[in-house]
């Protein structure tokens, strides 16, 4: 083999080499590409699941503040004849536990929809039960749960008031020598704060 047979064969074989590791390049940029692509499908299959699962029924634990239109009457006792209340409420703060059904709203960051809620006391394990109009806020497009804002009616099954007959500021009934207390049920309204999860 002659040396410029041998020049023409280098430079067909350089040729060759860099056309095979052209194409190489070609084909991992390509790989590239889907791989972007894979992982953008990911993420917004991620979001469709967390949007799944912000909207429709969830659950969430948190804190309520009831007020009543009647006043609570927790203590009274007889002063000079008259019955003088000691302690008294027309507000609630407790624990509950809340339901929710979600419609996404705002480009699917903040949902609206009913709840219902049970609220705990360290008396009673299920206190009081309510219900109204729920907002959710999430705090990620890519996660389900959320921070809830919700006002609505409960409705107490317990609330202690002053006995048939027997007034704030005035004597007690003739022949009586104690305060006698009664519990009722009551409507109320409650403002709550839960967290989804």
């Amino acid at each position: 083999m002659s040396a410029q047979q041998r020049k023409m064969l280098s430079l067909v074989t350089l040729i060759l080499l860099m056309f095979f590791f052209s194409n190489l390049l070609l084909v991992s940029s390509d790989n590239q590409v889907s791989f972007e692509e894979i992982q953008k499908k990911l993420e917004d299959q991620k979001r469709a699941d967390a949007l799944e699962d912000f909207k429709g029924f969830g659950f969430g634990l948190g804190i309520s503040l009831s007020f009543y239109f009647e006043k609570r009457v927790d203590d009274a006792k007889v002063v000079n004849d008259l019955v003088r209340v000691t302690e008294e409420a027309s507000t609630s703060p407790r624990i509950m536990l809340e339901s929710h059904y979600f419609f996404p709203l705002r480009k699917n960051h903040i949902g609206i929809g009913p709840f219902v809620c049970i609220l705990s006391s360290s008396k009673e394990v299920i206190d009081a039960m309510g219900g109204g109009i729920m907002f959710g806020f999430r705090r990620s497009l890519d996660k389900s749960d959320s921070f809830n804002f919700g006002i609505g009616l409960v409705n107490d099954t317990k609330i202690k008031i002053l006995g048939d007959e027997i007034e704030e500021n005035e004597p007690l009934p003739d022949g009586e020598t104690e305060i006698r207390f009664k519990t009722k049920s009551a409507i109320g309204l409650i403002i709550m704060f839960s967290f989804a999860f």
